[in-house]
This record gives structure tokens, C-alpha cells and sequence, in this order.
């Protein structure tokens, strides 16, 4: 199991929440989408009653494309909250100093030691 800093746990909180909205307005949509079925149903009788064939496709081209963007967006949830909430790049604490691909735990710009302090806890 990962264990994540602080900072990385909010972000990733946060990113949960926007993929969890994101979900739930594609499911909006797609409730939106599934009430153009009513309208598509009374085209498949409009059809047999001699409504024309334009009628019928724009009947249908609605519900289609709400159940289509719905889709999109549940499918690709996780790459628009990644995308919505970035994880920033890990700095120091003091100065800010990129600790991309540090070798040691002491930052090299203002020598503050980034090993994680010792918990109170014993047991």
C-alpha cells in the first residue's frame, strides 16, 4: 500500500471529488438523454402513422448524443480530474527548490532536512 504525504493526500482527495462530479453530471446527462426516448418512441409511432424519415433521425440524434457525451465523460473521468487537479511539482518546504530526483533528504539550496520527524508514538 502507497503511503502518501500529507500534501499528496489532499491533492488526491481533491481529485476524487472532481472525478466524482464529473460522474455524476455525466449521469445528468445521460437522464437527460433517456427523456429524448420518450420523443424517440413517439417517432417509432409517428413513423407507422407516415411521419417523415427527417422527423424520425432528428428524433432520435438527440437522445444519442446526450447518451454519447455521458459516455465520454464517465469514461475519460479520470483523465480530466488528473488533468482538472494536477499534482504539483514536490518543492521544499523553505525555499522552494525542486526536489525532483533528489538523492539525499537534505535540500541542496538551503540545507533543510527533509527526513520525516520521528512520531510520539511508542508501542
Amino acid at each position: 500500500m502507497d503511503q502518501h504525504t500529507p500534501w499528496q493526500a489532499t491533492y488526491l482527495r481533491r481529485r476524487e471529488w472532481v472525478r466524482t462530479i464529473i460522474r455524476g453530471v455525466a449521469l445528468l446527462i445521460a437522464l437527460l438523454g433517456s427523456l429524448g426516448l420518450y420523443s424517440f418512441t413517439g417517432a417509432v409511432i409517428g413513423a407507422a402513422a407516415g411521419m417523415s424519415w427527417m422527423n424520425i433521425l432528428g428524433t432520435i440524434g438527440a437522445p444519442l448524443t446526450y447518451f454519447s457525451v455521458a459516455f465520454a465523460l464517465g469514461w475519460f473521468s479520470t483523465r480530466l480530474s488528473r488533468w482538472i487537479v494536477p499534482l504539483p511539482e514536490p518543492g521544499c518546504p523553505r525555499c522552494g527548490y525542486s526536489l525532483k530526483d533528489l538523492r539525499s533528504p537534505i535540500c541542496p539550496e538551503c540545507g533543510l532536512d527533509l527526513r520525516p520527524a520521528p512520531s510520539d508514538r511508542s508501542g
